[in-house]
């Protein structure tokens, strides 16, 4: 009885051992099936990191070839702006000694125009004292004669009109302008026109006589107008 049950122990012993030693295997394999699952999972993860670092290194490569470019497109630049700053120096320095030249002739220019601003100033002037002095004589000739005269003044010409030339009509008028340019007479409308009066104007500008350049123009008129 003794052996039987010394051995039923150890089957039994043994048994339990087996289990033991499966159990062992078991949890053994299956952490190495969770090593290798692991190890799996961090290769994938090192090849998605080395592709994504390989896309990354791409993407500077194409970065920096841009800047390469840019940057050889401003040194481009610099070299143009340098060139054109010496041909702008060189240009300056053909420029400062024709500067006091330049100075001089804008500074005689300057005083050309104010001489010839003072002259037409003068003889604006001189004409408006002419044209009045023209009016306030013709105005005191017509007043002595007794003639029917009007006096216009516009435009820088004194426009006659004479009225009671015509016997058959005393309303009618004949008229001229007189205008002084430069110190001269002249007579740019007539009406009627008068036939010699280029002449009567030119006897006006040597006598300067201008009471009988009126009575002459008048008789002008009269004739025209006689039946």
């Amino acid at each position: 009885k003794r052996q039987a049950g010394m051995v039923t122990a150890t089957a039994e012993a043994l048994r339990k051992y087996e289990e033991d030693v499966g159990t062992w295997v078991s949890r053994v394999r299956s952490q190495q099936a969770d090593a290798a699952d692991a190890h799996a999972r961090a290769v994938a993860a090192a090849k998605d990191a080395i592709a994504s670092a390989a896309g990354s290194c791409g993407d500077a490569r194409r970065r920096i070839d841009s800047l390469a470019r840019d940057s050889d497109a401003v040194l481009a630049r610099l070299d143009v702006a340098r060139r054109e700053a010496g041909a702008l120096r060189e240009h300056a320095g053909q420029v400062d000694p024709a500067l006091p030249q330049l100075r001089e002739a804008i500074a005689r220019l300057q005083e050309a125009l104010r001489r010839q601003g003072d002259q037409a100033r003068r003889e604006a002037e001189l004409h408006d004292v002419r044209e009045g002095a023209l009016r306030r004589e013709v105005e005191r000739f017509a007043a002595c004669l007794g003639l029917g005269l009007d006096v216009e003044a516009s435009e820088g010409r004194t426009r006659l009109v004479f009225s009671g030339v015509d016997p058959e009509d005393p309303a009618r008028q004949c008229s001229f302008a007189l205008a002084v340019n430069n110190r001269t007479y002249e007579v740019p409308e007539c009406d009627p026109p008068v036939a010699d009066m280029d002449a009567l104007v030119a006897t006006l500008n040597s006598d300067l006589d201008l009471p009988a350049f009126v009575r002459v123009v008048r008789s002008r008129f009269r004739d025209l107008v006689a039946p």
